[in-house]
C-alpha cells in the first residue's frame, strides 16, 4: 500500500520542519512537500496532488480557511485537516470543506492518525480537541446530525425472518431493588479510547438517556472518565449494556466520597419525588469503530 501523501502548510519554517520530522517516524505517511502561505500552497498542490493538506488556520496575505475554501472551489482532490491553537475555528473550518481539525499543542500521535482517517471520509475531529466544551459541542451537534441521517434511511428488509427475529421481544425486566437504579455515575472508559465512541457515548447520555454530562476528563492512569447526573433515576447499567457499541459494562467501587454526590442527588430528587440512590461507577468496554 502507498503511504499518503501530504503537504505541509505553516507560516514557520521550524513549525514546518518540527510536523516533518514527527510524520516520518510513521512509514505509511510522506511529507512531499511544503508551503509558508496559501498563495504558495495552491501552487504545489497543483504539482503535487497530495492526498492530504496539513494547513495552518493563520497564515499571512491568504489565511489557512480562505485557501481551503479556494482549493474546494477548484476541485481539490484531497483533504484538508486544519491546525490551530484552539477550537475557536471549528466550525468555520466545516463550513469551508476542511475534513480535519487538531490543535497544535496536541500529542505527537494524533496529527498521524487524523491523517489516516482524513481519507476514509467524514470529518476528524483531534483527541485533544475533544478535551476542550467548544470542540465536542461541535462535534457532538455533528455526529448527532449523521446519526439521525442515518437512522432516518430505512434498512434493507431481510430476505427471510428467522424464527429467532419472528419471536417476540422479551419484557423489560423491572430494577430487582433500588440498587440497580442511578442518578448519579462515574463511566469509566480504558484506552485507547477514540473521539467517535466517546461523542457517541455524550450523545447518547445528553439525548435518550436524558443526562446531565458534569465534566469529562483523563485520569486514573490513562483512563477518561465521564461524570454524569440524570434527572430521574434509572437502570443505567442494564441499559448502556444494550446500546449497539458497548462490548461490557462492570460495575466497580466508587472513586471519592459518595455522600458527595448523594448531597447533589438528594437535592435533585426531592423536586421530583423520588428516593436517594448512592452513586454508581461504571467500566465500559467499547466496540472498535469499523
Amino acid at each position: 500500500m502507498s503511504p499518503i501523501k501530504v503537504l505541509l502548510v505553516h507560516e514557520y519554517e521550524l513549525a514546518r520542519l518540527g510536523l516533518r520530522r514527527m510524520l516520518e517516524a510513521h512509514d505509511d505517511i510522506e511529507v512531499v512537500g511544503e508551503a509558508a502561505d496559501g498563495t504558495d500552497a495552491l501552487m504545489r498542490v497543483a504539482t503535487l496532488s497530495p492526498d492530504v493538506i496539513v494547513m495552518a488556520a493563520d497564515l499571512p496575505t491568504l489565511s489557512g480557511l480562505e485557501t481551503v475554501a479556494l482549493l474546494k472551489r477548484r476541485g481539490l482532490a484531497g483533504a484538508v485537516i486544519v491546525l490551530s491553537s484552539d477550537d475557536a475555528r471549528l466550525a468555520e473550518a466545516m463550513q469551508v470543506g476542511a475534513k480535519g481539525y487538531v490543535v497544535q499543542d496536541a500529542e505527537a500521535d494524533e496529527l498521524a492518525s487524523a491523517i489516516r482517517g482524513v481519507p476514509e471520509g467524514g470529518f476528524v475531529f483531534g483527541a485533544t480537541l475533544m478535551k476542550t466544551a467548544g470542540g465536542r459541542e461541535v462535534a457532538l451537534r455533528y455526529f448527532a446530525g449523521h446519526e439521525a441521517t442515518r437512522q432516518a434511511t430505512p434498512a434493507p428488509a431481510p430476505v427471510a425472518a428467522t424464527a429467532a427475529a419472528q419471536a417476540p421481544a422479551p419484557a423489560a425486566s423491572e430494577p430487582e431493588s433500588p440498587g440497580d437504579l442511578a442518578t448519579e455515575a462515574q463511566l469509566v472508559l480504558s484506552p485507547p479510547l477514540e473521539p467517535t465512541q466517546l461523542l457517541k457515548l455524550h450523545h447518547w447520555l445528553a439525548g435518550a438517556a436524558g443526562g446531565e454530562i458534569r465534566k469529562t476528563e483523563g485520569m486514573w492512569q490513562g483512563d477518561t472518565v465521564v461524570e454524569v447526573s440524570f434527572r430521574q433515576p434509572i437502570v443505567l447499567k442494564e441499559r448502556l449494556a444494550a446500546l449497539p457499541f458497548v462490548r461490557e459494562v462492570r460495575e466497580e467501587p466508587y472513586a471519592g466520597n459518595p455522600l458527595a454526590g448523594l448531597v447533589a442527588t438528594e437535592r435533585r430528587t426531592q423536586r421530583i419525588g423520588v428516593g436517594r440512590f448512592l452513586p454508581k461507577r461504571l467500566r465500559l468496554t467499547l466496540k472498535s469503530e469499523p
